[in-house]
């Protein structure tokens, strides 16, 4: 067996028996999966504009999101989803020169979104200081997803910040204020290379978090990495198995910012093999797979970081 084949076994071995044999399989509301769509809408409270332009994205993961740039507009999209019959709704935007999105502007929207639909309101928080993480508790936000970085040359070519500590110091906030987190570990965020995602991984795991999501760079036309070669898969398995080895209970899943193909089709082989317990957009052939391992495939239509028992949450269930 090799090194990695022992790590994989290992970690396997380390997940919790009380989770049982179900595998979370996830299709969020950006994505059609095989004709279908995903209960659980993004949207942007700056439309497509982005001002901190990071090197892997420039604002291309926006274009796919509602523009939701006013309060208003947020509000009406957001019932306008509950009415469609979506259970959540994923609010995100782009991030001043500072990596902040302007909450503060939003925050009575988000607040009113809960009275008036119920929705589950999860949210990519950007980076925060405690007042903002206050206001998103404040606002009822159920979840805060944030990508923690581990490497300063990272952060301030990638990002155009001052260092990783920007990260560590929002997630300590969002955790702080009460809410609910789900770290994000970026693997080859640095151009491809497997650069500090250890140490993000030690800031999320130290933060308390429940949930830990790992992704993949996925080199997007138009950016500075548009060229860039992903890590392999083995690579990322590495950092899962490592996550789930340090911290046994913290539930793991792989996100759905991750390359497809054959590359998706090896990291959900390798992933399943380390016993995580989600995976979002998954390859046409993981379910079988994990059926085949001993897993239950389980769909669901919502974002993999929602909880498993939000009523609509799985396919052809009823609100």
């Amino acid at each position: 067996m090799s090194d990695l084949g022992r790590l994989l076994e290992l970690a396997r071995r380390a997940r919790p028996e009380l989770r049982g044999p179900e595998l979370g399989l996830f299709v969020p509301g950006m994505v059609v999966y095989e004709g279908k769509r995903g209960r659980f809408p993004a949207m942007s409270i700056t439309g497509g504009q982005c001002s901190l332009q990071c090197a892997h994205c420039r604002g291309g993961l926006l274009q796919g999101m509602a523009d939701a740039s006013t309060p208003e507009s947020l509000l009406q999209r957001a019932t306008e989803a509950q009415a469609k019959g979506n259970v959540g709704i994923l609010v995100s935007g782009g991030c001043a020169k500072d990596g902040r999105l302007p909450w503060d502007a939003f925050a009575d929207a988000l607040a009113e979104i809960k009275r008036q639909t119920g929705l589950f309101v999860a949210v990519h928080s950007g980076f925060v200081d405690a007042a903002q993480a206050n206001l998103l508790a404040q606002a009822g936000v159920d979840l805060a997803m944030i990508d923690v970085i581990g490497d300063d040359a990272t952060a301030k070519d990638v990002y155009g910040l001052s260092g990783a500590a920007v990260a560590a110091e929002s997630l300590s906030a969002l955790v702080e204020a009460g809410l609910n987190v789900a770290p994000h570990i970026v693997a080859g965020l640095n151009h491809g290379r497997i650069v500090g995602e250890e140490r993000a991984v030690e800031v999320a795991l130290q933060s308390g978090a429940k949930t830990l999501v790992f992704v993949v760079l996925m080199p997007l036309k138009g950016t500075a990495m548009a060229q860039a070669t992903p890590p392999a898969p083995e690579d990322v398995a590495r950092l899962i198995c490592g996550a789930r080895l340090a911290k046994p209970e913290i539930t793991i899943n792989l996100g759905c910012g991750r390359p497809r193909g054959a590359h998706a089709a090896r990291l959900d082989e390798l992933a399943l093999m380390a016993g995580v317990d989600n995976i979002a957009v998954p390859a046409p052939e993981t379910a079988e797979l994990a059926a085949r391992s001993g897993r239950e495939p389980v769909w669901r239509h919502i974002c993999c970081t929602a909880p498993l028992d939000l009523p609509g949450g799985v396919w052809g269930e009823q609100i």
